[in-house]
């Protein structure tokens, strides 16, 4: 054995390992390449979705915006229609949550 070291001379076996490590790495390159070939039409395809969601919204967003531009013209008034709606009182019907919390109380002259 170790006259082959010596003279630099290929074992026989060698030749075959070597081929046969040759054959793995091409074997399992070409399986990451179908592997990546996959996974590179997966995310093409949902490129595309997401491509189509957003046309979608895009065209879904025009129809909402001019609804809320319609519900909000409605509730302006014109000075005729105020009169005509019953005057509030200013106590009893309000929520704390309309009135800050320093307007409940007084604590003296503030200047």
């Amino acid at each position: 054995m170790a006259e082959l070291f010596q003279n630099n001379k290929p074992a026989p076996d060698d030749y075959f390992l070597q081929k046969q490590i040759e054959v793995l790495l091409d074997i399992s390159s070409k399986k990451v390449m179908q592997e990546l070939a996959v996974l590179k039409g997966m995310v093409g395809k949902l490129s595309e979705e997401l491509g189509e969601l957003k046309a979608r919204e895009r065209r879904a967003a025009p129809v909402e915006h001019q609804q809320q531009t319609t519900a909000t013209a409605a509730p302006v008034s014109t000075p005729s229609q105020r009169q005509e709606q019953p005057v509030q009182q200013r106590y009893g019907n309000v929520k704390p949550e309309e009135v800050a919390i320093d307007k409940f109380f007084y604590f003296g002259n503030k200047r």
